[in-house]
């Protein structure tokens, strides 16, 4: 699949300044499915095929990679296209996790991506919102991440939303180059 065929399958619109847009979710599980993503997260790719193959003992079949969940917009800064992406990894810092706790967002390496070389151009800290999950709790429901790209000053804001609070651990942003 080619990329530019890749980049349809998410919806772009055009964003002005100061407009939060939300990450939309999505689960690669082929190895053809968005390569400039892949090429981006080849590195997270080949550990998660390690981790499943020796420490899981599964078996990966031909053109399957481990399911990869991420977040990601692509985005006009001038006449450039990138991808933004946050993929949630082992490496994310978690919140909680037993019985008692609630859902909370998970700080992850979000990744912007020029999507004709796959090439990272820029990286940052944002939260990773689970949106996979369609046996949420009510309250989680409307649960995203959001950017907000201001173009004049090559940057890109996030924040990210959960149980309708919006968490400050989960206000970053990237520099663009």
């Amino acid at each position: 699949m080619s990329t530019l065929a890749a980049l349809a399958i998410i919806p772009m619109s055009a964003i002005s300044a100061h407009a939060w847009e939300p990450l939309g979710y999505q689960s690669l599980t082929t190895t053809d499915a968005q390569p400039a993503i892949q090429t981006a997260w080849s590195d997270i790719i080949a550990s998660k095929a390690a981790y499943w193959r020796d420490e899981l003992h599964r078996t990966i079949p031909a053109g399957q990679i481990p399911p990869l969940d991420i977040l990601s917009k692509p985005i006009k800064v001038g006449s450039h296209t990138f991808i933004v992406s946050i993929a949630s990894t082992r490496k994310c810092e978690t919140g909680a996790n037993n019985a008692g706790s609630s859902i909370e967002p998970d700080l992850c390496e979000a990744r912007i991506i020029d999507p004709d070389s796959g090439k990272i151009i820029a990286r940052a800290e944002a939260c990773y919102v689970d949106l996979s999950d369609d046996d949420r709790p009510q309250a989680n429901r409307n649960d995203r991440t959001e950017i907000d790209v201001k173009a004049n000053a090559k940057e890109i804001d996030f924040r990210s939303f959960v149980g309708g609070k919006e968490w400050s651990r989960c206000t970053t942003s990237a520099k663009l180059p």
